[in-house]
């Protein structure tokens, strides 16, 4: 859950460099009307400086625009969503079932070598060969997304990454 940083810096600069009325203000920022009259008239806390949330992200300037046209809208945070640059640590319950996902991987990516996979998972390359040499490991192939271990942008943005090395390595080879 994203809260805003700062609400009642926020809610001074919001105040003092916007057309918006106390009542989006207000709800925005947690805060209440009378709490942002006071601040609005001077008699708030000297020592409170503005935080402006454009700048930090939190807020949008295209909806402060459409805010600020109708008054009856009320302001949205700007919540980021970044993707993990990779897994952190798999969780013990899913680790039992690790053979499974290497599988499906192995099933899915034929094109990825058992040192690839392995960096993706965080395990050691004889761990992914003991798996892909197993017959039986294919019948139990379970995928990964599905189980929550890694979400599909980031196993997109891993294979993504891959090719790009591979063609990186192929230029090099070819000088």
């Amino acid at each position: 859950m994203s809260r805003l940083l700062m609400p009642r810096s926020t809610a001074l600069w919001l105040l003092n460099n916007t057309k918006l009325t106390l009542q989006q203000i207000s709800s925005f920022c947690s805060m209440s009307i009378l709490d942002l009259d006071v601040m609005k008239r001077g008699f708030s806390d000297s020592a409170l400086q503005e935080s402006d949330p454009v700048s930090r992200g939190q807020l949008l300037l295209e909806e402060i625009e459409l805010c600020e046209e109708n008054p009856s809208r009320k302001l949205s945070l700007n919540v980021v969503v970044e993707v993990k640059s990779e897994i952190r640590k798999i969780p013990y319950k899913l680790k039992k079932q690790l053979s499974k996902f290497i599988s499906w991987m192995h099933r899915n990516y034929p094109d990825l070598t058992n040192k690839e996979i392995a960096k993706f998972f965080g395990v050691t390359q004889k761990t992914v060969e003991d798996v892909v040499d197993n017959p039986n490991s294919f019948f139990e192939a379970s995928d990964p997304i599905l189980n929550g271990v890694c979400s599909k942008e980031h196993l997109n943005a891993f294979i993504e990454k891959v090719e790009q090395n591979r063609e990186k390595a192929a230029k090099k080879s070819k000088k």
